[in-house]
């Protein structure tokens, strides 16, 4: 498949398809979804032209149903109904160079006068609960095990987490990595 004249898997598509659905879906419904009524907004989404026919083919609404019965998403759905949960947040961060290997150290490095390098994102969502924050990145990657998604995504969670305390001025607490493969919420430690 090609987007833009460049070729992208379509592992990369249905990733894309599946972030889509998950930043359009209403959380503030009340209940859990069933997977009719995850049908049903697919098909409100494709009408509205808010997704591609491509996308929603893409889409694996099981993954998407076993997601909306977690207590991630109980907890998710209780921050929306409280008007704290923030999805599709962009940020771009100026780094020293120094700092690139360890974002914590950008706490720690003065960088007026120095050149910068611009690190931009965006986070998937992030919610509001009592007092503290929670970074949530949604991953679709074909893996065997947690620790793998923690090793390959663990440092990019960390510029999240600095982003939306530098960004937004928010103390991160706690961060997940959400795996559509294992179905599962995989913490990570910052």
């Amino acid at each position: 498949d090609y987007v833009d004249g460049v070729e992208v898997s379509q592992g990369a598509l249905r990733g894309t398809a599946m972030h889509r659905f998950m930043e359009l879906l209403d959380f503030t419904k009340d209940g859990s979804y069933s997977l009719r009524e995850l049908e049903d907004a697919k098909k409100a989404m494709l009408l509205a032209g808010r997704m591609t026919l491509e996308e929603g083919k893409l889409l694996n609404l099981n993954k998407i149903y076993t997601f909306t019965q977690s207590e991630l998403y109980t907890r998710m759905h209780e921050a929306a109904m409280r008007g704290e949960l923030y999805r599709e947040a962009p940020f771009v961060l100026g780094v020293p160079e120094e700092a690139l290997e360890d974002p914590k150290m950008l706490l720690e490095v003065d960088a007026q006068g120095r050149e910068l390098i611009l690190i931009q994102g965006t986070i998937d969502a992030y919610f509001i609960e009592k007092d503290h924050v929670v970074l949530v990145d949604y991953k679709t990657d074909r893996i065997e095990k947690g620790e793998d998604l923690l090793r390959r995504y663990k440092r990019q969670v960390e510029w999240y987490a600095l982003a939306l305390e530098k960004a937004y001025h928010l103390t991160m607490d706690e961060a997940c990595l959400y795996s559509f493969r294992l179905d599962e919420s995989v913490p990570v430690f910052l």
